[in-house]
């Protein structure tokens, strides 16, 4: 299967998708939908990741975020989430990641040929440290 670009072997994916059925189908769903067993009480919703659209990678809207850049969202989880911390050694993250990828229906996200990956972009630091009130003032 060709997605992102890269052709990803079968046993690869079956690999990701035992990951998967351990870690993360009770929230995501077996569809990927975001519609896991558990997800009806958790708030925010877990993702849904047929959508290969995310939030916190800092990848630049349009563009598909590298595997290093998910691989890290998952080993950090994200705070204020039920999105735990996973520390996956890479023989099963890199696999799980492929499979996650597989969600995305065809001719969309990691299955659509002209989809970018792309690079974080680096908002460099914040122009607001050193003037807290100002910066709300601004943003006002």
């Amino acid at each position: 299967m060709v997605l992102g670009g890269s052709t990803i072997p079968a046993a690869r994916l079956n690999v990701g998708h035992s990951t998967y059925t351990y870690y993360c189908i009770s929230c995501h769903g077996s569809d990927g939908d975001g519609r896991g067993r558990s997800a009806e009480g958790l708030t925010p919703p877990p993702r849904d990741l047929r959508l290969a659209s995310y939030k916190f990678t800092g990848t630049p809207m349009g563009y598909l975020p590298t595997d290093p850049v998910l691989a890290d969202l998952v080993r950090s989880g994200l705070h204020g989430t039920a999105m735990l911390e996973w520390s996956l050694p890479d023989h099963l993250l890199y696999p799980l990641i492929d499979y996650i990828k597989t969600f995305s229906p065809e001719g969309d996200g990691w299955r659509d040929p002209d989809s970018e990956v792309t690079e974080p972009y680096d908002a460099g630091p914040d122009p607001w440290t050193e003037s807290p009130e100002e910066a709300i003032i601004e943003g006002a």
